[in-house]
């Protein structure tokens, strides 16, 4: 039995960026930053783990509508594992979590609406 799944949880190194796939559809791709605690001589410290992952569909949407860099996020789904070659010949390799599950711990806030009162008796209070 193979099984391929992961979870992590931290934040958005930077926006995320949303995209079309050749077949048309929404695909975002982030960068969340993991940290954790290790000892070094006698204190303990963070270091950041850096994972790219990938969302689709209406969840790329809402990823790119709603976080911000800094948003906190929890990622569950899958390792992705892929290869590809530069033009100028030398061979890249790339691991992403293709996420199943993305729930936002931290969400930018929308911009509110702007609304015009033409006289003080259309103010609502």
């Amino acid at each position: 039995m193979n099984i391929n799944t992961v979870a992590i949880s931290g934040n958005l190194t930077k926006a995320p960026d949303l995209h079309t796939s050749g077949s048309g559809k929404p695909v975002c791709k982030m960068r969340v930053a993991v940290n954790e605690r290790v000892k070094v001589g006698e204190e303990w410290q963070n270091r950041a783990n850096y994972f790219d992952v990938v969302t689709f569909g209406k969840t790329a949407e809402n990823a790119n509508r709603y976080l911000d860099r800094g948003s906190g996020v929890a990622v569950a789904g899958r390792l992705h594992w892929h290869e590809w070659t530069q033009d100028d010949g030398t061979k890249r390799q790339s691991v992403e979590i293709v996420a199943d599950v993305l729930q936002f711990i931290g969400a930018k806030a929308e911009k509110p609406a702007e609304v015009a009162f033409e006289t003080a008796d259309d103010i609502p209070f």
